[in-house]
């Protein structure tokens, strides 16, 4: 019998694959050193808790900062997890440019409430893409509008850059009317854009956006 398992732990042994293992406990503790997930949250309390599990889940230790302006504000205890209680519906953008004041790192990873990292989700290879590609902004002046224009890109108004090998799950969201009415409330930011736009052409020397260099 005990040679049986001593033969069968050298078996097991044997089918480890220790470099791909030295490797990802590399990879996690760069991660770790260089980047604090930021997340804006709004009225899915239970969905942000989900992300964080999954973000400790794949990156132990790694640190958090949620920017919530929920009605009733997001009470969360967890180790290495950071909420700031923002006035309610602040918006989006005021939300972003809060949490990332209290960026230390060097690098960012901005996710919504209503995602989830996955195995595929590698964010060490998203890393080393961004040294050549360094800065990030939010105008924090506009609510929600930047959602939007997530799925307008393909209309030339914003350039982006898609990681064909990583996964990031987007849960379902049941639909909420109430919810929806605070999503859709952009009329103001059209209006700001507008404005903004019009400054910027009468003098080229306007501030365009806030930003955040790492």
């Amino acid at each position: 019998m005990l040679s049986d398992i001593i033969l069968y732990s050298v078996t097991y042994a044997k089918q480890i694959d220790w470099d791909l293992i030295v490797r990802r406990c590399r990879e996690k503790a760069f991660v770790r050193k260089n980047v604090i997930f930021i997340v804006k949250s709004f009225e899915r309390q239970e969905m942000v808790r989900g992300l964080c599990r999954s973000i400790h889940r794949l990156y132990p230790g790694t640190a958090i900062i949620i920017a919530d302006d929920s009605r009733h504000p997001l009470q969360l205890n967890r180790p290495n997890v950071t909420v700031l209680h923002l006035p309610f519906n602040s918006g989006l953008g005021a939300g972003l440019a809060a949490a990332l004041e209290q960026v230390k790192t060097p690098y960012v990873m901005r996710m919504d409430d209503d995602e989830l990292l996955s195995i595929r989700s590698r964010v060490h290879q998203e890393l080393l893409y961004l040294k050549k590609h360094r800065e990030v902004g939010f105008d924090p002046n506009i609510k929600v509008i930047d959602h939007d224009e997530f799925f307008w890109r393909a209309a030339g108004v914003i350039a982006s850059a898609a990681a064909l090998n990583t996964v990031v799950f987007h849960r379902h969201n049941p639909y909420d009317r109430k919810y929806n009415t605070y999503r859709s409330d952009y009329e103001n930011d059209l209006h700001y854009i507008s404005t903004k736009k019009r400054r910027i052409l009468q003098n080229p020397s306007f501030p365009t956006r806030q930003v955040y260099t790492g």
